[in-house]
C-alpha cells in the first residue's frame, strides 16, 4: 500500500506490542472464553460488543463494526497518523526505532527537489514581506484586513518584489540550469528577450503571496494577490489572484487549503468547515475554529470530496453571501449529495459578505456564536436559495418551486420532512395533505443505476447482520479461508471469483496484492499493515473474529464458490418475481400474479434446497 516507513520496522513494533495490554489501558475488559470483552471506546453502547482476540491480536466491535490490529487502534483512539501511531507503539515497547520511523518519514517527504525550490521561494518572499521596503504595502495590506502576527507567521505570509530576475538569483546554479527542474517548480516563466536559456522570471511579482502546502504540510505552491490596481501588459498582471499552474507537485482539482492544520480539528470534530479561498480560512481558523479548509475557489470538485468524506461525514458550506456564492453553494450541496454526503449544512452570512469581511466587522466570538448557531441544513438553504428566483404569489412559480423543493427532502427524516412542510404550508398556502401527497409521487432513484465506487478508507462497516444469506455466508467463509489457511489459495488456482459483495470483492482484490506479494501464510496482523485502515481493516477483523474449524479442504472451497454465485443468482431471480408480482396486481391481472407466484415459491424451495 505504499507506506513511509520499512516493513521491517513495522513488523518490529508489533511483534513487540500486545493488543490485550494496550486496550486495557484505554477501556475495562472481561474475559469471555477465549476472546476479552468491554464497551466501545468508539461509541456508546449498553451491552459490551467490544471484542479483543488476543491469539491474532486483533480488536472488532460488533456493533459498530470498527476493528484492526494495534496500529488501528491508536490510529483510531489517538487521532493521528499511522507514522504517528507507529511511534506512539515504538516508544510505548521502548524500542529504539522512534528515530528511524522520524527520519524515514523526514525522507520520504523531501524526496522531490522541487519542493526544495518552492520552500527556497517561499522562504525568500516571507524575508521579503518582513524586512524589505517593497513589502511594506503587503504588511500595511495584511494589518488593513487584522491579520494578527502570530497568523502572518504561521502561514509565511510573503511578498513577490516587483523585480522579476530576483528570486532566481537567491537559488542554486544547478537548479537554474535544470530545465525539467524549474518548470516542475510552476514559480517561474522563461524569459523571451533573446537572453540565456538559463534566465528565468519569476511567475508572481508585487504580489502577496500565500504558500500552499499539501496534507503533509510539504509546499508544492504559491498563490499571490495582487496589491495593486490591475494593469493591462497581461494576464499575470492583470488576474487579481494567480496559484501555481499545475505540476506534478500542484493539482488544483485535488487541493484543499489548509488540510494539514485542520485534519486533526476535522477528525475531532467530526465535521469540516468548507470555504472558498485562503484569505476566509486564514482567518477563521484564527478565529479559532480550525477544522476549516478552502477549495482554492468557488467549484468544488468530487476528488476533494472524496478525500473530505474519509475525516468526517458532515460538511459545513461557509461560501460568500453574494449570488456567485449561493451558486456555489448550490453546486456543492448536489455534488455531496450525489456522492452520498446527507450532513449538510450552510452557514448563511450577510449579503455580499464573506467569512473575512464578517470577522473583521463584528469579531472571532461574534463569528464562533455564528458558526455553532446560525447554521442551517441544506434543505432550508434551498427553501431561501429557490424562494429569491421565483415569484410565489403566481401560481405557476409556486409550482416549480415545489418541484425544486420537494426532491430535496429525499433521505431527510420524518420530523424533518414534517416541519418543512408546515413552513411550506404556511409560505404557499397548499394543505400539507397535498404536499405530502406530492412528495410520495415523486419518481424513486433507481439504485441499480448508482456507479460501483470502491469504499473510502476510513468509513466502517455496519454491524454484522444477525441473519446470512447462504452465499453471505459462504463468501465469509471462503475470505477467512483465504486468509487463513495458505492450502486455499491452491484450491482457487485458474478458478473465476467474484464475490457478488461489493466489499468483499474488494478486499479480496487487497488480498490477492498481498499474496502475490509475500507468497505466505497470511499474518494477519501484518496483513492490516498492508491493507487501508478504516473499513477495510474493519472486515478483516469481522471475518477474523469468526470460527472455522480444520483445514481447508478442495471439496468444501468448490462448494463455497458454486454457493456464491448459484445462492446469489437465486436472491435476484427471487426479488425480480416479487417486483413483477407487484406490477402484474396494480395492473389487475390476477391470473399472471399466481403463475408468478407459483414460480417464486419453486425458486425459494429451489434455494433452500441449496441451502440445505
Amino acid at each position: 500500500m505504499g507506506k513511509k516507513i520499512d516493513q521491517t520496522i513495522i513488523d518490529q513494533v508489533l511483534e513487540a506490542t500486545d493488543i490485550l495490554s494496550l486496550v486495557e489501558e484505554y477501556i475495562d475488559l472481561k474475559k469471555v472464553g477465549r476472546n476479552y470483552f468491554g464497551s466501545c471506546p468508539f461509541h456508546e453502547e449498553k451491552t459490551p460488543s467490544f471484542s479483543i482476540n488476543p491469539e491474532k491480536q486483533l480488536y472488532h466491535c460488533f456493533s459498530c463494526g470498527r476493528g484492526g490490529n494495534a496500529l488501528g487502534f491508536i490510529m483510531e483512539i489517538e487521532n493521528c497518523s499511522f507514522s504517528e501511531a507507529l511511534k506512539n507503539l515504538a516508544d510505548r515497547a521502548h524500542l529504539s526505532v522512534a528515530n528511524q520511523i522520524q527520519t524515514q518519514v523526514k525522507r520520504k517527504l523531501s524526496v522531490d527537489p522541487a519542493i526544495d525550490i518552492i520552500s527556497k521561494a517561499s522562504a525568500f518572499f516571507h524575508h521579503s514581506y518582513l524586512h524589505t521596503q517593497g513589502g511594506e504595502k503587503a504588511r500595511a495590506y495584511v494589518k488593513q484586513r487584522g491579520m494578527s502576527l502570530e497568523l502572518q507567521e504561521e502561514f509565511q505570509i510573503g511578498y513577490a518584489p516587483s523585480n522579476r530576475l530576483l528570486l532566481s538569483s537567491v537559488l542554486p546554479k544547478e537548479a537554474i540550469e535544470d530545465t525539467e527542474l524549474m518548470e516542475a517548480t510552476g514559480l517561474f516563466i522563461p524569459r523571451k528577450d533573446g537572453a540565456s536559456s538559463a534566465d528565468w522570471i519569476s511567475r508572481f511579482y508585487d504580489r502577496l503571496i500565500i504558500p500552499l502546502r499539501n496534507e503533509e504540510g510539504q509546499l508544492v505552491g504559491l498563490s499571490g494577490r495582487r496589491l495593486g490596481e490591475a494593469k493591462e501588459e497581461d494576464a499575470l498582471s492583470s488576474a487579481k489572484y494567480i496559484n501555481s499552474p499545475e505540476t506534478r507537485l500542484f493539482h488544483k482539482s485535488k487541493f484543499l487549503f489548509n488540510l494539514d492544520l485542520a485534519h486533526k480539528a476535522i477528525k475531532s470534530q467530526q465535521e469540516v468547515f468548507l470555504l472558498e479561498g485562503y484569505m476566509d480560512v486564514i482567518s477563521v481558523y484564527g478565529a479559532g475554529i480550525k477544522q476549516t479548509v478552502a477549495s482554492m475557489g468557488t467549484s468544488l470538485t468530487s476528488e476533494q470530496v472524496k478525500r473530505l468524506k474519509q475525516l468526517s461525514s458532515t460538511f459545513i458550506l461557509g461560501y460568500d453571501g453574494d449570488k456567485a456564492g449561493q451558486k456555489a453553494t448550490d453546486r456543492a450541496i448536489n455534488l455531496l449529495l450525489s456522492m452520498g454526503v446527507n450532513e449538510i449544512y450552510v452557514l448563511p452570512l450577510p449579503p455580499g459578505m464573506d467569512p473575512d469581511e464578517y470577522i473583521q466587522r463584528y469579531g472571532a466570538e461574534s463569528f464562533q456564536r455564528h458558526y455553532q448557531h446560525k447554521r442551517e441544513s441544506f434543505v432550508d438553504f434551498y427553501l431561501r436559495f429557490y424562494a429569491d428566483q421565483y415569484n410565489l404569489d403566481n401560481a405557476h412559480d409556486k409550482e416549480i418551486y415545489l418541484t425544486k423543493i420537494l426532491p430535496k427532502l429525499r433521505g431527510q427524516t420524518p420530523i424533518k420532512r414534517n416541519l418543512v412542510f408546515q413552513q411550506l404550508s404556511e409560505l404557499l398556502k397548499v394543505p400539507i395533505r397535498l404536499l405530502e401527497e406530492s412528495f410520495e409521487e415523486l419518481p424513486q432513484i433507481d439504485k441499480k443505476k448508482i456507479p460501483f465506487k470502491r469504499p473510502l478508507k476510513d468509513e466502517v462497516l455496519l454491524p454484522m447482520p444477525d441473519i446470512l444469506t447462504n452465499y453471505d455466508r459462504a463468501q465469509r467463509q471462503l475470505l477467512y479461508r483465504l486468509m487463513s489457511d495458505e492450502g486455499a489459495w491452491a484450491m482457487i488456482q485458474g478458478k473465476d471469483i467474484s464475490f457478488p459483495n461489493e466489499d468483499f470483492q474488494v478486499l479480496y482484490w487487497f488480498l490477492e496484492d498481498y499474496h502475490k506479494t509475500y507468497q505466505a501464510p497470511f499474518h494477519i496482523a501484518h496483513l492490516l499493515t498492508f491493507i487501508p485502515a478504516g473499513k477495510q481493516a474493519s472486515l478483516v477483523s469481522a471475518l477474523m473474529s469468526g470460527d472455522y474449524p480444520g483445514k481447508a479442504k478442495e471439496e468444501e472451497i468448490e462448494d463455497l464458490i458454486l454457493s456464491m454465485t448459484s445462492g446469489y443468482q437465486a436472491q435476484i431471480k427471487v426479488k425480480q418475481l416479487k417486483e413483477a408480482i407487484e406490477e402484474a396486481s396494480r395492473q389487475g391481472d390476477l391470473l399472471k400474479a399466481k403463475e408468478l407466484a407459483q414460480q417464486l415459491i419453486k425458486t425459494i424451495r429451489h434455494s433452500q434446497h441449496l441451502e440445505g
